[in-house]
């Protein structure tokens, strides 16, 4: 049966079926070779965002509530200007107790020295040695009251929070957010970035597509080439518009995105001067320049990882 069904084959393969089995078979013997021997062009896609260099956080001081919220968001700000005013009952409670003590112990000192004054008049050592020594331990105690005083007056002074750096508040509806909210030490209040100073880009790459840009960066390294990797990147504001970048700082760790999965966060390098009108936050997709690869790594070099991953191993 295979002898019959190969002679049926061969009858059938001939004339001009002959001539079209050849051409196909050139085709596919042409795309081959291409596909290994032709180099493109190898680039890992990314996205993020334009942001700032110069980026802080606000964070609350203490335990306590927002008593006053003096700025909104995207509202420009001065360094050390007044941003938010906490409550702390407890503290203020503290302060009253800590000040009442230290009167009372002044009150006590003045009447020990008077005491001692007397007893030096009348001749009695004995009481006035004594009456010296508590003087001395209630002296003791108002310096103890005072410097405990001190350190609760500089509490209280940190809950007015200040601005660190000048530049523009990003946190959206902080009215919303914050006002009269209690909030816990180390709790971002609010965000200040500098928008008039350096930018970059802020990137996330899949997590499967870091090897790429390793092995890229271990060969400029082998050639003695100092370059950073190339960008590509666009505004999704822009999507016709295409500016240039370069690869600056890549993660050391995984992080977990809400979208993406498993992501390296990165860091790119912008001529800012290229740039139309910026804004914090816009969202780009960019494209690093991986070095020159084959065109079938290039067009099927993400099925055969697929392969690898699922079907291999």
């Amino acid at each position: 049966p295979v002898w019959r069904s190969l002679g049926r084959f061969f009858q059938w393969l001939q004339g001009w079926r002959l001539a079209a089995a050849i051409v196909i078979l050139g085709c596919f013997i042409a795309g081959g070779t291409m596909l290994v021997l032709v180099p493109w062009d190898y680039s890992v896609d990314g996205t993020g965002r334009l942001m700032p260099v110069v980026q802080r956080e606000v964070f609350a001081p203490w335990d306590g509530q927002v008593l006053e919220l003096l700025v909104a968001g995207g509202e420009r700000v001065e360094a050390n200007q007044t941003l938010v005013t906490l409550r702390n009952d407890e503290l203020a409670a503290e302060i009253v107790t800590v000040e009442n003590k230290l009167h009372e112990k002044r009150k006590l000192l003045l009447s020990l020295q008077a005491q001692h004054e007397v007893a030096e008049k009348q001749g009695n050592r004995e009481e006035a040695v004594k009456l010296q020594g508590k003087s001395v331990e209630t002296s003791v105690e108002i310096d103890g009251a005072n410097l405990q005083l001190k350190v609760l007056y500089d509490r209280r002074d940190r809950l007015t929070v200040r601005a660190p750096i000048a530049g523009v508040v990003t946190t959206f509806q902080v009215d919303q957010l914050l006002l009269n909210r209690p909030v816990k030490r180390g709790d971002v209040l609010l965000q200040v970035m500098d928008d008039t100073g350096d930018w970059h880009l802020e990137l996330e790459i899949a997590e499967q597509r870091v090897g790429r840009i390793l092995k890229a960066q271990q060969q400029k390294r082998n050639n003695a080439d100092t370059e950073p990797l190339p960008i590509k990147f666009c505004l999704l504001t822009q999507p016709e518009a295409n500016y240039s970048a370069e690869l600056k700082e890549l993660g050391t760790r995984t992080v977990t995105a809400e979208t993406s999965g498993s992501v390296l966060e990165a860091i790119a390098r912008i001529d800012q001067t290229t740039l139309p009108a910026r804004s914090i936050g816009a969202e780009v997709r960019a494209r690093i320049g991986c070095g020159k690869s084959s065109l079938g790594d290039v067009l099927f070099g993400d099925v055969v990882e697929f392969v690898q991953k699922y079907l291999w191993w």
